[in-house]
């Protein structure tokens, strides 16, 4: 059920609220309450995907069990704190589905799954596969078409619009020259009634400023997006301004720089170091992640990661043991910078996060804060303070 902590244990962190100008008022994000959601041994308490979604009026919660414990979505009533009904996901049979890439809700009894293979499947509440598309097969894979995700852990959501599905493409095209990134389209589409499948204007920034050469160097060219249902946002981690388009082929930057972090740039690595140590250097730097739309208030926030010392004895890979200080950008209905929050480290899992109608949820199922449980499922709400 949803409970109120006592905040003994909290007392300490060093939380701020700061302004752009002296004697200028500005938006924050405050605490409120905390919830609380009892799992059981089969789930684990991180996820690949998690967001809230209505249905006759209730607010409820879906968690996606990936990592450890059985595969299924998980969906929790958030009024009264339980369990309502879970979802499966095969693994072997006739609707069996290899190693999911997130899962979202398009609809009552329907959700879309991208998977490691070339398919997109469509399953049921059951966890019947009702449709499928192919993305791609061995000759155009990295071409034309790459492997795309839905995920909460780089806030990357279902993006639909009359049937048609917009996808990330992150990794299609390498190597590339430097000019090739313009003519390269970070989303494409499919027509999941017609099934068509194509390639939007909305291409990449001018902000790789660099040949990337096979086997030698190349860019993590990942990001983040969001949209208020007329207005897809891009936020990409070394780069100050996001990208917004109305469109999908006409795009203007907008500043949306935070305030704790210098000007950043991307810099392509070098391909022939080790898998760890490159995502250790990553996981260190400053950077931005989460680019998200918050519907109840009509306001963007916009995560800046500080610099962080990542200790010898953490592993790049699990961020639920992050002690990454970080801060979350606001920006108003129309891209304008309207405050900043700093929160500690070692307290949030930012990487799992929903929106809910009181507030921005954060988890605090991150191993170094002083509650953290593994048997409960715990998100701090932040509520917007004008």
């Amino acid at each position: 059920m949803i409970k109120t902590f006592a905040y003994s244990v909290l007392l300490g962190l060093f939380f701020i609220s700061c302004t752009q100008d002296a004697g200028v008022s500005e938006s924050s994000l405050v605490l409120s309450d905390t919830l609380s959601l009892n799992i059981d041994e089969e789930t684990f308490y991180e996820t690949m995907s998690t967001f809230q979604f209505e249905e006759n009026g209730k607010e409820y919660l879906f968690h996606l069990n990936d990592r450890k414990g059985k595969l299924q979505g998980i969906v929790f009533d958030l009024e009264k704190g339980t369990i309502a009904y879970k979802v499966p996901i095969f693994q072997d049979g006739p609707n069996s589905i290899s190693t999911p890439l997130g899962i979202a809700r398009m609809g009552k009894d329907r959700y879309l799954i991208p998977s490691s293979s070339s398919y997109i499947y469509q399953i049921n509440s059951e966890g019947e596969i009702t449709d499928k598309w192919s993305l791609w097969d061995k000759e155009s894979f990295f071409k034309d078409f790459c492997r795309t995700q839905v995920i909460s852990g780089l806030n990357a959501p279902l993006l639909m619009k009359d049937s048609t599905w917009y996808f990330m493409q992150a990794h299609v095209g390498f190597p590339k020259k430097k000019e090739q990134w313009s003519q390269t389209p970070i989303f494409a589409f499919l027509n999941l009634s017609g099934d068509r499948l194509g390639k939007t204007g909305f291409c990449y920034p001018d902000i790789f400023l660099e040949d990337e050469a096979e086997g030698v160097r190349a860019y993590f060219s990942e990001f983040s997006y969001d949209s208020d249902g007329s207005r897809t946002a891009v936020s990409f981690e070394y780069a100050d301004s996001i990208y917004v388009s109305s469109d999908f082929a006409h795009v203007k930057a907008i500043c949306a720089k935070s305030r704790y972090l210098e000007h950043l740039q991307y810099k392509p690595y070098d391909v022939q170091q080790d898998l760890m140590s490159r995502l250790r250097d990553s996981e260190s730097k400053p950077r931005y992640w989460h680019l998200i739309y918050d519907k109840y208030r009509q306001v963007w926030y916009r995560f800046a990661l500080h610099e962080y010392d990542m200790p010898k004895t953490e592993s790049p890979q699990e961020f639920t043991k992050t002690g990454q200080p970080f801060s979350i950008i606001i920006l108003d209905k129309n891209f304008n910078v309207i405050g900043e929050t700093v929160f500690p480290a070692g307290q949030y899992a930012y990487r799992m996060w929903f929106v809910g109608r009181k507030g921005l949820y954060l988890s605090m199922n991150n191993v170094k804060n002083p509650i953290h449980d593994e048997n409960r499922l715990v998100f701090q709400c932040l509520e917007l303070n004008p």
